[in-house]
């Protein structure tokens, strides 16, 4: 792991002591889209957010965020509605940085669909 102060936790995390790599924020970010929402990042938090320009829902998913290797996953409907808790899942450490992005983003696909549902 590089000693840098200017790293977010995010990176910081990436590499283990064990060598074993976590996803970061910067490979959800590049990985673009889901069914019109993109994933960014807020520069003063790290929190990572997908929202679309054609709805109200915005989900919220960041690993490590809450512990690490575990990815929580939220959303919110609109500006009054509360947050609401999707569910979380654990990075499996025996798989490799693509597999554990391919399932983030099942995961997303997942919660979107399922959100869009209950919103109408």
């Amino acid at each position: 792991m590089q000693n840098n102060n200017s790293m977010s936790y995010n990176e910081m995390i990436e590499y283990t002591t064990d060598g074993w790599e976590a996803i970061t924020n910067k490979d959800i970010v590049n990985s673009g889209p889901i069914l019109g929402y993109v994933p960014i990042e807020c520069s003063r938090s790290g929190t990572l957010i997908w929202e679309s320009t054609d709805t109200n829902l915005v989900v919220y998913a960041t690993p490590h965020w809450e512990d690490d290797n575990i990815v929580p996953i939220e959303y919110v409907c609109g500006d009054d509605d509360d947050y609401q808790r999707y569910h979380q899942y654990e990075l499996n450490r025996l798989s490799t940085k693509q597999e554990q992005l391919e399932l983030y983003r099942n995961h997303i696909e997942s919660c979107i669909v399922s959100a869009a549902v209950k919103q109408y």
